[in-house]
């Protein structure tokens, strides 16, 4: 998939607090084959995990979330190891 395509595309997923459900297997559909796993957690959270194969590798998290009712989004990227 073209990169600009994507970007758009992920760009126009639109979900409300509480029913991102709706919009969770366009997300996948999207993403998920580029990824080792795909799960929901406890809490809703879609998680996507990637394995580079080497023992106690560092590991990054990226963290997007929208809030269009503030006027933007914002993105966390956070690097270490657990």
């Amino acid at each position: 998939m073209e990169l600009k395509k994507l970007i758009v595309d992920l760009s126009s997923l639109m979900s409300i607090g509480g029913f991102e459900r709706f919009e969770r297997e366009k997300l996948i559909a999207l993403i998920g084959e580029h990824f080792d796993e795909c799960y929901l957690d406890k809490v809703g959270n879609q998680i996507f995990v990637k394995k580079c194969g080497k023992e106690n590798a560092p590991k990054i998290m990226l963290d997007a979330r929208g809030n269009p009712g503030k006027g933007g989004w914002g993105a966390i990227l956070v690097y270490g190891k657990t």
